[in-house]
């Protein structure tokens, strides 16, 4: 995996939301967003960001396990376990984040926020 490929999708999504964030705030002077549709909107860009920061944090967290290129062309080796799947990863994030300890052969199906 080449982590500058998502470094570069995240900038872009980044950027768009900035331009969504500008627009957001230009039509709530100019007084056509109803108070309602403001905080929905705000709401849901806060909502936006936040899912996007978390699927390049995660790429950056499996893709560096599994051995990448950074964006300046440094190599990282795979880590030296068996399982370096998205599912064995994130569930060691998630074990370790709760301050217990991983149990060898088992995965997390769910949806982890790094």
């Amino acid at each position: 995996m080449n982590l500058g490929s998502s470094y570069v999708q995240i900038m872009g999504r980044l950027a768009r939301r900035r331009s969504q964030a500008n627009a957001i705030l230009l039509d709530s002077a100019n007084a056509t967003l109803t108070p309602w549709e403001l905080r929905f909107l705000a709401e849901s860009l806060l909502s936006n960001l936040w899912l996007d920061w978390n699927t390049f944090v995660k790429r950056v967290i499996v893709g560096s396990c599994n051995g990448s290129v950074t964006r300046s062309g440094a190599y990282l080796p795979p880590r030296a376990t068996p399982d370096n799947s998205e599912a064995r990863v994130c569930y060691e994030m998630k074990q370790y984040a709760s301050g217990s300890s991983a149990t060898p052969g088992r995965i997390y199906s769910g949806v982890v926020e790094p």
